[in-house]
């Protein structure tokens, strides 16, 4: 009772003496062989995913899987990409294109996502949408070899015990047993799992900000909420106090484009 979403633990692939949200360069495991990487239920922080794509660590990746992965707040004020070289961007009268107009918040799904891509980006997009005059450069490839990430229930994770940790990026949304099971929840605690002491326990966060799921949507054509077999099974989440089960977690896969340019 009241365990979904909780005691979410960090993704293996940190050094375990560089396992520290506020390090903004991870030191990454080095896998030479893996052709594919899936990761299941757990975190990382936002450098540590840029990282392992950008440094060569896993130089014969072709296809990466995401189930229930979350990101972290961002652990470095920099963008993790390269804006210097952007064309201004004209405006839109368009509110639904508010999300193309400006540059995604450092270390979100988005940036990160923009990163990593084999395939298309946001550059892309305005240019689609008429916001840059001329057509992007194809970015530098981060790495030759990858062919798609997919991602399925993706989105963003809260250290509620890391207080020294600065995660006031990340969207608030207050949480609780509903009033109904309030009493039932306090007898049944006692003798509930108590990771107050640990700092690596990660809590879901039920939520997304406005221009971070257009970004995703409108750029990478993602879609939000549970499918497939958890689909019109998140009322359950409800009985621990939770949103709709699914609520600020997205799906969906960025590939390789064939566009030589």
């Amino acid at each position: 009772m009241y365990a979904r979403n909780q005691n979410i633990l960090p993704a293996p692939i940190d050094h375990y003496p560089f396992l520290t949200p506020s390090n903004t360069s991870p030191e990454t495991l080095h896998l030479p062989a893996v052709e594919e990487l899936v990761l299941i239920n757990c975190w990382l922080t936002p450098p540590t995913l840029r990282n392992f794509f950008s440094t060569g660590n896993a130089p014969n990746l072709k296809r990466a899987t995401f189930n229930s992965v979350s990101l972290t707040a961002n652990t470095s004020v920099k963008s993790l990409h390269n804006d210097d070289n952007d064309e201004y961007i004209l405006p839109s009268t368009d509110p639904s294109l508010k999300w193309l107009t400006t540059n995604p918040l450092a270390g979100s799904w988005p940036d990160i996502i923009n990163t990593i891509t084999p395939g298309s980006t946001i550059a892309d997009a305005r240019y689609i949408h008429g916001l840059v005059s001329s057509r992007p450069s194809p970015p530098l490839a981060s790495h030759k070899n990858l062919a798609s990430v997919h991602f399925n229930s993706c989105g963003y994770v809260r250290l509620p015990n890391l207080k020294e940790f600065d995660q006031s990026s990340l969207p608030e949304l207050p949480l609780g047993p509903p009033q109904c099971l309030k009493r039932r929840w306090t007898e049944l605690q006692k003798g509930m799992l108590d990771g107050k002491e640990d700092g690596l326990l990660g809590t879901v966060v039920p939520c997304m900000r406005d221009e971070e799921e257009g970004a995703l949507k409108g750029v990478w054509g993602f879609e939000f909420g549970w499918q497939g077999e958890w689909e019109g099974r998140g009322w359950q989440c409800r009985e621990d106090g939770q949103p709709e089960g699914g609520s600020g977690r997205f799906n969906g896969s960025v590939k390789r484009s064939n566009d030589s340019r």
